[in-house]
């Protein structure tokens, strides 16, 4: 488990199993109309299919390491 501060000094914890999705997700079809993935648009992607309740993109750009 990573124990990460987000912007608003909240604790964000993320599992291997979220990390798993994140990267699968990462590695996925693009959304119609982009032509890449961008932290922010992966940052909603998660939320959106209830990986995880809230995160931010800083989140996503720690546990991908970019």
């Amino acid at each position: 488990m990573i124990l990460l501060s987000t912007a608003e000094k909240e604790v964000a914890y993320t599992d291997k199993d979220f990390e798993a999705h994140l990267v699968a997700l990462s590695c996925s079809d693009l959304p119609e109309g982009f032509a890449r993935w961008f932290l922010r648009l992966l940052a909603d992607r998660v939320v959106k299919l209830d990986y995880i309740d809230s995160i931010s993109h800083e989140t996503i750009r720690q546990v991908l390491n970019v």
